[in-house]
């Protein structure tokens, strides 16, 4: 089968870790038959000073982990002193049952088991997302993806101390 050849135009195309560069596309004819191929011409990573859109992906995941767990801690602190003083209350009033205050304050202790272990998840996501960010600070260092990375670890760092100082407190 023989082809003749219609057109041939020079692309260039990213994928989402490789860059092409001057590829060519040949449109072929055979027949009714129209076939498209491509020759690549060069073939090589992103360019020097660009962040790879693998990297960029992992660090956004990263910074969304730490993110949900700082919501997560702050809202188990809510929580928290919620159920104080909802306990507190029903422990002022006569007529609360002994069997509802009791469920209130397993509650409450649940809760306060949550925190210790939400800050030590939150802790090795933090570790996990500076060492990354560590590793790659040259190329990331303009990138929103850092910046919203080493808001969210400046952030959850806070909240931990928070949490480390209200224990040595009560």
């Amino acid at each position: 089968m023989d082809y003749q050849l219609i057109e041939t135009c020079v692309l260039n195309s990213t994928s989402t870790k490789y860059f092409v560069s001057f590829s060519k596309q040949y449109i072929a004819q055979s027949d009714d038959l129209y076939i498209t191929f491509y020759e690549c011409l060069s073939f090589y990573g992103p360019p020097d000073g660009m962040a790879d859109p693998t990297l960029l992906r992992d660090i956004t995941i990263k910074t969304g982990v730490v993110k949900r767990l700082v919501k997560e801690l702050c809202y188990y602190e809510k929580e928290e002193e919620k159920l104080k003083s909802k306990l507190h209350t029903m422990q002022g009033g006569d007529a609360a049952d002994e069997h509802i205050i009791k469920k209130q304050m397993e509650l409450l202790q649940e809760t306060k088991q949550m925190i210790p272990e939400c800050v030590r998840r939150l802790t090795n996501s933090i570790e996990s997302l500076k060492k990354v960010t560590g590793e790659h600070e040259t190329v990331l260092q303009n990138t929103p993806e850092y910046i919203a990375a080493a808001e969210q670890i400046k952030t959850g760092t806070e909240e931990c101390l928070k949490i480390k100082e209200a224990a040595r407190v009560d």
